[in-house]
């Protein structure tokens, strides 16, 4: 017992003496601290692009209407139907029925936006790409042959708007029929 005794005290007297050293520094003992490891920090956040996409009605059909006995596209009251068209029964050049209102997000970096409209297509018969026709904001109309830049990634801040209109190019040789294509916007992140 008298071992165990002698055992504990010299262990609180070591415990003590350790306890006093890390309670007693001083400013001049932290100057001649070293560090024995160091770790670095790194946080990577991934560049981050939402595109939204509204479809609004533009005037532009109005001085160009398409033939006043098709049907128009409807919807049921209080939604929006998520499709752009138009109705033609002679061949000539038509605004779309509606047009579209592109809002681009971004956490800073900013992407090119390209948009890539499909060829047209029906059961018997396809309108190219060629002879469909988008303008952005107020330039002018240019060919969906190619895809068309929307921006070039060289944004002035986090959000872009886009106004986009849409009219196509019938011919007397198009097929009669109800025809249909897709439009993708495609991110390139800047490097």
């Amino acid at each position: 017992m008298l071992k165990m005794r002698r055992f504990l005290i010299i262990l609180i007297i070591l415990a003590i003496s350790v306890g006093v050293d890390i309670c007693n520094y001083t400013e001049d003992s932290y100057a001649r601290i070293e560090t024995k490891a160091l770790l670095s920090v790194r946080a990577v956040i991934e560049p981050q692009t939402k595109i939204s996409i509204q479809i609004i009605d533009t005037p532009e059909w109005q001085t160009n209407p398409s033939v006043p006995d098709c049907p128009l596209p409807s919807a049921p009251p209080g939604t929006q139907k998520d499709e752009l068209s138009f109705c033609t029964q002679m061949p000539g050049e038509y605004h779309f029925y509606k047009g579209l209102k592109v809002t681009v997000k971004s956490n800073g970096v900013a992407p090119t936006v390209r948009l890539n409209v499909s060829p047209m297509k029906s059961v018997d018969d396809e309108i190219p790409a060629e002879r469909i026709f988008v303008k952005t904001n107020d330039g002018q109309y240019q060919s969906a042959e190619e895809d068309i830049i929307l921006s070039n990634g060289a944004a002035s801040g986090p959000k872009e708007k886009f106004i986009l209109k849409f009219k196509v190019n019938t011919l007397i040789s198009d097929m009669a029929g109800d025809y249909g294509g897709k439009m993708e916007f495609i991110t390139v992140p800047t490097l």
